[in-house]
């Protein structure tokens, strides 16, 4: 169960990386800033509450 927040977070960054596709277009996931931010963002958020919770 320690591993959830992760799991959860990729499944996420992949699902905002096929609407922002299927919305924009595949040349956004290049060109635009903000679509690797939010990405990033997203599986960062889950591995530090990853982390967080192996810490106690």
């Amino acid at each position: 169960m320690t591993m959830m927040p992760l799991i959860l977070s990729l499944v996420t960054a992949v699902f905002f990386l096929t609407l922002a596709s299927l919305t924009y277009g595949s040349a956004v996931l290049i060109t635009a800033g903000w679509v690797p931010m939010v990405v990033a963002v997203l599986v960062g958020t889950g591995a530090t509450l990853t982390l967080l919770s192996r810490a106690h």
